[in-house]
């Protein structure tokens, strides 16, 4: 390897001038969602969590006896869940919603 091959390997490469680089900046485009679609999603997820809360529920009064009413209730088996699907179409709602232009 020649003396000349070694320069060129090791040379650092030259700095490019400021004026030749260029940055690409975003322009602002159209928001995706508008304020009526994040209502409608903030609702949706108000009904999920408000089904998931209602099938909660505590534990039994007693520890010694079992009451079928308060685990096979219709609160649990029944609303809660129709809750969690009425939120979950809400959201699907909210991201299908054609937005208006303001």
């Amino acid at each position: 390897m020649g003396e000349a091959q070694r320069k060129k390997s090791s040379a650092k490469p030259a700095a490019v001038p400021a004026a030749k680089v260029q940055h690409r900046t975003r322009t602002a485009g159209p928001v995706t969602y508008g304020r009526s679609q994040y209502l409608w999603m903030l609702a949706g997820i108000a009904c999920i969590a408000l089904g998931l809360i209602l099938m909660l529920g505590g534990g039994m009064p007693d520890a010694e006896t079992w009451d079928e009413s308060l685990i096979y209730s219709h609160r649990r088996l029944t609303l809660a869940p129709l809750l969690i699907v009425i939120g979950l179409g809400l959201n699907v709602f909210a991201i299908f919603n054609v937005r208006k232009p303001d």
